[in-house]
């Protein structure tokens, strides 16, 4: 009974071993996303970085947003947008970039907001002045600042900025 015992146990073995040789396990990556809300501030998709970034208007400045680019790699500005607050003043909003926070040191574009309530949404796409094309690549750990010129600092207590960098291969 032992000798079959021990015959029956090689026997498993040996398939065992020819089995997992034979037919390895393949794993697939999954492909699916966890929900419609993504933690992380960028997505990687084929080795291209797509960076989403967003703060709240600053209301003890005019120095509204400081939004810093990726600090790896040098990256390009695909989109900015600035959403105001309701005031019924005139006013201006500068987008530039620079080494620091709350320095305005590159000029991107400037624009002039006539109406209460008015959104200057400005896109890539959007041709202002040749600057505005130019001065889209960010250095790694540059700034894109906004400030405005114009009403009180509380006028833009609810406001916001976003800006979308693309860092490639």
């Amino acid at each position: 009974m032992n000798k079959t015992l021990g015959v029956v146990l090689v026997v498993i073995l040996v398939i065992a071993t020819a089995g997992a040789y034979l037919f390895p396990k393949v794993q697939k990556p999954l492909g699916a996303m966890p929900g419609p809300v993504i933690q992380s501030e960028f997505l990687d998709v084929n080795g291209v970085e797509t960076w989403y970034k967003s703060s709240p208007f600053n209301t003890a400045s005019t120095t509204r947003c400081a939004l810093r680019a990726p600090s790896h790699a040098t990256s390009t500005l695909s989109s900015e947008g600035v959403v105001k607050a309701a005031t019924t003043t005139d006013y201006t909003i500068t987008l530039a970039k620079s080494a620091t926070a709350f320095a305005t040191t590159t000029l991107i574009r400037e624009l002039a907001v006539t109406e209460a309530g008015q959104i200057a949404l400005p896109t890539a796409s959007t041709t202002v002045t040749v600057l505005a094309d130019t001065n889209r690549t960010f250095k790694p750990g540059e700034y894109l600042v906004v400030s405005t010129a114009g009403p009180t600092a509380t006028a833009f207590d609810s406001g916001y900025c976003s800006a979308v960098f693309s860092v490639g291969r």
